[in-house]
């Protein structure tokens, strides 16, 4: 590309996952730093982690806490490969969120017993999704 050789460096800015925005990063013809995460991770071309700011496990736990009567609609969303990237509770009711991961992201979708005890280490933001869509 020109401007590659003009010294212009090119960002993709998304509030997706990584792992769900990587398989299109990696279709462009020059590096790219990634954004994603809404804006909490930041990697280099080479997948080297420039910033993270994931939300702390026990805030998590504590938002989840404060919205029990959600739990149906909650997701917990990780940056990691494959499946467990999503996390829902088992219960999780299909005119909710469930069924859009179903179609869309069902390899990286795992269902759970006790979305808090699953909460081992630190989620992406917005662990609680509610009614939102991973856009």
């Amino acid at each position: 590309m020109a401007a590659v050789g003009r010294g212009i460096h090119f960002a993709v800015v998304t509030g997706r996952r990584a792992h769900s925005a990587l398989k299109y990063v990696r279709q462009l013809p020059c590096p790219v730093t990634l954004i994603s995460s809404n804006g909490a991770l930041i990697t280099s071309e080479g997948g080297k982690v420039i910033y993270r700011d994931f939300l702390p496990r026990l805030a998590a736990l504590q938002v989840l806490a404060a919205t029990r009567e959600f739990r149906a609609y909650a997701a917990a969303i990780f940056d990691v490969p494959g499946r467990g990237q999503i996390l829902m509770q088992d219960s999780a009711v299909p005119d909710g969120p469930l069924d859009w991961y179903l179609k869309q992201s069902a390899d990286c979708l795992e269902l759970v017993s006790d979305l808090e005890a699953a909460l081992t280490t630190d989620p992406s933001p917005s662990p609680v999704r509610g009614a939102a869509r991973d856009r």
